[in-house]
């Protein structure tokens, strides 16, 4: 897969880097060491995926002079655009994995309330539960 679209899309993270869904035993304790086990995978995973660099060469051949050079300065924006995401996404896992060391984990940085597996699992760089998240949304809009 493209690392272009592991940064745009965080739902399907999971199937990006084959790993399965976390399975819940009756009367788990939340964020026992398999479930900690289970998000440093995937974490760590994505955080090699995503600061490999690898170079494609420039394939334009034979183009006129001015759609050459619109080509390349297109691809110069994109390039400085998901550099730019890469840096966000590189920071954001790196807070993650300190939360993981730090133990809090899994719970909201508002109220401290419990995240959850599978909403983790479609986005492990979450901070926030889905009520703080939600209010979040509402003040992002009305400002």
């Amino acid at each position: 897969m493209k690392i272009k679209q592991e940064i745009n899309n965080f739902l399907n993270i999971l199937n990006l880097i084959n790993i399965k869904p976390y399975k819940k035993k009756i009367n788990e304790k939340y964020m026992n060491n398999n479930q900690i086990k289970h998000f440093k995978k995937i974490i760590l995973i994505l955080y090699k995926k995503i600061t490999l660099n690898k170079k494609k060469k420039n394939n334009i051949i034979n183009l006129p002079n001015i759609i050459k050079k619109l080509t390349e300065k297109i691809k110069f924006n994109n390039k400085f655009i998901n550099k730019h995401k890469k840096k966000n996404i590189i920071k954001k896992l790196k807070n993650t994995i300190k939360k993981i060391k730090k133990g809090n984990f899994g719970y909201c940085n508002k109220c401290n309330n419990k995240i959850g597996i599978k909403t983790l699992e479609k986005k492990p760089t979450e901070n926030l539960c889905i009520n703080c998240k939600i209010e979040f949304e509402i003040k992002k809009k009305l400002y």
